[in-house]
């Protein structure tokens, strides 16, 4: 009974470790892959490591386990996912020493006769389970945004983890286990928490800045509306008296006709100083108006049905960035088709169950697909803008679903409920 259960605390280990490892690695295959590439290699290390188990025992087991699981978890990763090898070496170390660190305190909380193991099971358990919860509530988006646009410095920052793996190694495993050096191996682990600390406050600074000044660009989009709005008024305003003083002329001379040719004119005026009604949401509709009214200046066709309220359960600013991205690249496949090709962009959007929203629009050429179903660019300097949509979608758990069929290319946006912070903030006057 006590093997049988040695075994399963085995088992705990690869299962945990490799699913931190893959939560923390930036796929280019699909989720179903990745969840098989998950389950290959968790049984391999489940298996090499207990037949080193039965064979030479517990202590040559906790030697080799980083060896066992890294050989067939690396390669795997280096096959199916867009992160470089000093990115993977980073994951891989940073989650052996989770893994270790975990393990000593389990063994310390069951520190006593074989029979309680079991307790070694549960707090390896709750230990592995906090970690993965904190790793994707609050340092998930960060680190994939970072991972996927930094491309220097990954050696530097993979050589933290694995030195420190090092030392715990010397310390604690080799050549025997060392129970005399816990002390100082739990300590190496307390300052190994405060080095991650730094990292973290590092990526999230860094994010922090990179989604302000994306925040900054969507703004400015509204602010560049509204100041056309007020050059286009305060023409109108020079030219009132003129149009007014014409219509006038033309009315006693008998000219009706002309009188209200005139008129229609002063109202298209008029209209041309508002920004159109596309939808509720202000900032939405500030982007919409942004990128499609210069579309229409271009002969390109434009039909919208929009039910976007001015409250969304979501950031409205990281949507329009969203939203801003799909509607250049629509607008840039049309101005690139034969100006007596038809040309044509359809847009809907509606917030009942999901907000879900669909870009359609005309295309010429062949589109370059990723392994995540998104649109691909090979160009130095693009792409950008589909891996922020791809960071929108694992921070919101929304679907981005992307086809090109008979000259139309689609993109559907669905966002599940999420909670309405920015409602309740309002709400509560915040």
């Amino acid at each position: 009974m006590n093997e049988l259960i040695n075994v399963l605390r085995i088992s705990v280990n690869p299962i945990c470790v490799v699913a931190l490892i893959f939560i923390m690695s930036n796929f280019k295959c699909s989720i179903k892959t990745a969840w098989r590439a998950y389950f290959l290699i968790t049984v391999l290390a489940f298996a090499a490591n207990t037949l080193i188990y039965w064979l030479w025992g517990r202590p040559a087991m906790m030697r080799w386990f980083a060896v066992i699981t890294a050989v067939p978890c690396l390669i795997a990763l280096l096959i199916l996912t867009k992160d470089h090898f000093p990115q993977l070496f980073f994951n891989f170390f940073t989650a052996v020493n989770a893994l270790y660190l975990v393990s000593i305190a389990g063994l310390s909380a069951a520190s006593g006769p074989e029979g309680h193991v079991i307790v070694d099971i549960l707090v390896r358990l709750v230990l592995y389970g906090i970690i993965l919860y904190l790793f994707q509530r609050y340092f998930s988006s960060p680190y994939h945004f970072l991972a996927e646009h930094m491309k220097r410095g990954w050696w530097s920052i993979s050589l933290i983890p694995f030195l420190f793996f090092c030392m715990v190694m010397f310390l604690g495993l080799y050549p025997t286990v060392r129970h005399d050096n816990y002390p100082v191996v739990i300590l190496l682990y307390g300052v190994l928490c405060l080095v991650y600390i730094v990292i973290y406050q590092v990526f999230q600074n860094t994010y922090a800045r990179i989604t302000q000044e994306n925040n900054g660009k969507m703004l400015m989009v509204q602010l560049e509306m509204q100041k056309q709005s007020i050059e286009q008024m305060r023409m109108l305003r020079h030219d009132y008296r003129h149009y007014i003083g014409q219509i006038d002329a033309l009315l006693q001379a008998g000219k009706l006709d002309q009188a209200r040719q005139y008129t229609r004119r002063f109202e298209e005026e008029i209209q041309r100083t508002q920004i159109p009604d596309y939808c509720e949401n202000t900032m939405l509709n500030a982007v919409f108006a942004f990128y499609l009214e210069p579309a229409k200046r271009s002969h390109i066709q434009v039909e919208t049905h929009l039910n976007l309220p001015e409250m969304l359960t979501v950031d409205e600013i990281e949507l329009s960035i969203v939203i801003a991205n799909a509607l250049e690249n629509a607008v840039q496949a049309c101005e690139k088709m034969p100006a007596d090709v038809p040309r044509k962009i359809q847009i809907q959007g509606e917030t009942e169950a999901s907000l879900v929203v669909e870009i359609i629009n005309t295309y010429t050429g062949t589109i370059v697909w990723g392994k995540n179903g998104l649109p691909t660019t090979a160009k130095k300097g693009h792409g950008i803008g589909t891996q922020r949509i791809a960071a929108f979608l694992r921070k919101y758990h929304a679907v981005c679903d992307c086809e090109a069929s008979d000259g139309l290319f689609r993109l559907r946006l669905l966002i599940p409920p999420q909670e309405n912070e920015n409602k309740q903030r309002k709400e509560s006057g915040q």
